[in-house]
């Protein structure tokens, strides 16, 4: 049963901004688990599309919905952080995020990627999970434009 006002809660939280309205639009099967558990999908005005465990809210994945417009993630040379503290970002909202991620971290498999240099990947797979050939191990992943702005977030693992 869907609890909105837990996702909404969720949404705020992660977002770290107590005003955003965040509107529900749908519930779908989340295909991070094969199509066999459900997810409520929100939406907040930026355009931003929120997937949430309906009973708990806990959110599962936050990025621009399909529907809008290629962003632009040109940052100017000054507003530009380093590979190190977009890491430290990174790791803080995950934290925020995955209970004991802390201390999984030393078991989770690190990958880091950037799209020119506009938009930096974190990534932790936790290959401790025994998973098809053909299926991804869960993971928890993190892109953030090169001034640190949220540009998507996914949590597969819990």
């Amino acid at each position: 049963m869907l609890d909105e006002n837990k996702s909404i809660e969720s949404i705020r939280a992660f977002r770290k901004d107590p005003g955003i309205v965040a509107v529900y639009q749908e519930t779908q099967l989340n295909p991070y688990l094969n199509g066999t558990v459900d997810m409520a999908i929100f939406i907040d005005g930026s355009g931003y599309e929120y997937w949430t465990y309906p009973e708990t809210g806990k959110l599962i994945q936050a990025a621009p919905a399909a529907h809008v417009p290629p962003r632009s993630y040109a940052v100017a040379p000054e507003a530009r952080l380093s590979v190190a503290e977009l890491r430290l970002m990174a790791i803080e909202t995950v934290s925020g995020q995955v209970p004991g991620f802390v201390s999984r971290r030393p078991n989770l498999h690190p990958l880091e990627d950037n799209r020119n240099r506009e938009v930096y990947f974190f990534r932790w797979d936790d290959s401790s999970v025994h998973v098809p050939e053909s299926e991804l191990p869960p993971f928890v992943q993190i892109g953030l434009r090169a001034d640190g702005a949220l540009v998507s977030f996914t949590n597969t693992i819990n």
